[in-house]
């Protein structure tokens, strides 16, 4: 069975009517993708060492 809600999505559900599936635009899953890898790349660079503006920008005019 599948729910249209006031939230715009639809929602597959069991007998129960308990959600299991959510269908996603192409659009709305592309964005989530990107989010996800934005966020793993914010993960992985949390140690990595940092520079001031002015540093960067002294390294920029060389």
């Amino acid at each position: 069975m599948a729910a249209q809600t006031p939230d715009n999505h639809l929602y597959l559900t069991d007998a129960e009517g308990r959600r299991t599936h959510i269908v996603l635009t192409l659009e709305e899953y592309e964005a989530l993708l990107e989010e996800a890898w934005h966020r793993q790349v914010i993960a992985e660079r949390r140690g990595d060492e940092t520079y001031s503006l002015e540093d960067l920008q002294r390294e920029l005019e060389r």
